[in-house]
């Protein structure tokens, strides 16, 4: 068989399977409540009044809610991810590629979205440092790629994401390094890697930087700092893996430069004296960083706070924590699947945000197994990829009345390749109710398979309206019939097509 031959094949097989995706999404979507009936919210102290889906990609699938109970109104999205999917990847971005920074999470979004690799959900993670000087540090660690990117003593809770793709939840990491002479094996152990080195308490630091932290070590007060050269230029920090380094230069500094490719050792108090008897330029010493509970293979990783669910039920801490109602970000874990959630708040009559507790009574409602808190407040975003489009758009409403710069984010990825027009998405999707002779503009926009958007050409989109409810030209502009009825607004594009129920009315509620 020819290659051409092949490729025909081997899209027409993966076309086959997409299709029965699709459809079971579509189904899915159909039955309107969703992956998750609306049952299961019960005992949480909430009732769905409101919902609506789609499938955002192979494997993923993004749910709206409105929720009422205890005379609060929240507005919430869900996006259940199966990591098990062939095309689905989860990564974790940090803003501009630093650790001290601050951006949006689509900016994140952008810089590893690209062709066969469309990111197709987004949310903020880690809490993190406010101070001016050190704005964006996490409060716990990220792995990003395979490679340590930052990590204090010990963290609360983290998702991992392993190199085959499954997930993990953990809680009470708990971090070690050591920097070891290699001629005399005199060894000092770390107090963290890209953290901030303060003139205040603990005295003692020891903090291994790498060029993804900043420009310099932003390092404050007294102490020493000293460049360390990998014997293996382009060497990663990774977990359990030894890495030999030469002393460049030692000097009794602070906030210096972090040369591109290298590490700088930060010491402070005791460990300064450490430094001074034991390196100077041309010294080998081998660094090795590790984290317990099992995660020194974690591809990726981002940390979070206060454990919500653990085994199925809601943990004491979370259900003390009563007062506090704010917008949250949750990540949850189910039967394999990942699912991240989110609470919109501090907007009356739209959505007053949760407690710990109300969160976590009603992720236990729902079956999750495990589930942490991430940042929440104005940091609160959820980004997807809507049925048509190529980029996502933010489909949560942040407190802040905009997007805000975060630290860390969590990115759900589709590899799938893109082909041919596979379904319409008009616009009102329906169903739709319009009064007597009034008029509706309706557009369309179009997906393949996989749901990766593909261009439309509005010139050459055909637009039909059953005769009973009015007629429609073909830019869209639809015109309502001048007495009640009901049918179909039909829109097609070659051999596909979509259609929208519309209700002509003569009376407005």
């Amino acid at each position: 068989m020819g290659m051409s031959g092949f490729w025909k094949k081997a899209r027409a097989k993966w076309n086959a399977i997409m299709a029965v995706i699709l459809l079971s999404g579509q189904l899915l979507a159909a039955a309107g409540t969703g992956w998750l009936p609306a049952a299961r919210a019960e005992g949480s102290g909430f009732t769905v009044v409101r919902e609506d889906g789609f499938p955002v990609a192979p494997g993923v699938y993004h749910r709206a809610m409105t929720l009422e109970g205890g005379g609060h109104i929240e507005a919430v999205n869900m996006m259940e991810i199966d990591p098990a999917n062939p095309v689905i990847r989860l990564a974790v971005t940090s803003p501009k590629g630093k650790v001290v920074a601050l951006d949006t999470v689509r900016n994140q979004a952008k810089l590893i979205d690209r062709e066969g690799y469309r990111v197709v959900g987004a949310f903020n993670m880690d809490f993190y440092n406010t101070d001016p000087a050190f704005a964006g540090i996490p409060t716990g660690l990220q792995i990003t790629d395979g490679e340590l990117i930052t990590a204090p003593l010990s963290t609360r809770s983290a998702l991992a994401i392993m190199p085959d793709g499954s997930f993990t939840i953990k809680k009470n990491i708990a971090f070690s390094g050591t920097v070891a002479v290699a001629d005399s094996g005199a060894s000092r152990s770390l107090t963290g890697v890209n953290r901030a080195r303060t003139g205040g308490s603990p005295a003692n630091h020891f903090i291994l930087y790498t060029d993804k932290f900043s420009d310099t070590t932003r390092s404050v007060g007294d102490g020493v700092e000293v460049v360390l050269a990998p014997a293996e230029p382009g060497t990663r920090l990774t977990l359990d893996n030894p890495i030999r380094a030469q002393v460049e230069s030692v000097a009794e500094t602070n906030n210096d430069p972090i040369p591109a490719g290298k590490f700088v050792l930060s010491a402070t108090g005791a460990n300064v004296d450490w430094v001074n008897a034991n390196l100077a330029p041309g010294t080998l010493v081998d660094i090795r960083v590790q984290l317990d509970n099992g995660l020194n293979g974690a591809q990726h990783a981002v940390s979070g706070g206060v454990v919500l669910v653990e085994n199925g039920a809601a943990t004491p801490e979370a259900l003390a924590d009563n007062v506090d109602r704010h917008p949250r970000t949750f990540v949850a874990a189910k039967a394999g699947k990942l699912y991240v959630v989110t609470f919109d708040g501090r907007q009356p009559t739209y959505s007053d945000g949760v407690t710990l507790a109300e969160g976590a009574l009603y992720l236990q409602s729902l079956g999750m197994e495990s589930a942490i808190n991430v940042d929440g407040g104005g940091s609160t975003t959820y980004a997807a990829r809507v049925p048509g489009d190529v980029t996502i758009s933010v489909l949560n409403r942040p407190s802040d009345g905009y997007e805000r710069a975060v630290s860390n984010s969590l990115m759900v990825v589709s590899t799938a390749p893109v082909t041919e027009l596979y379904a319409l998405v008009p616009a009102p999707k329906g169903p739709v109710a319009v009064l007597t002779g009034s008029e509706v503009r309706f557009s369309a926009k179009g997906h393949d398979v996989s749901y990766n958007g593909v261009p439309v050409d509005p010139a050459s989109l055909i637009w039909e309206a059953d005769p009973a409810i009015g007629t429609i030209a073909g830019d869209g502009r639809f015109v309502a019939a001048s007495a009640p009825a009901t049918g179909n607004v039909t829109v097609r594009s070659g051999s596909v097509f979509a259609q929208v129920a519309v209700t002509v009315v003569d009376r407005i509620a």
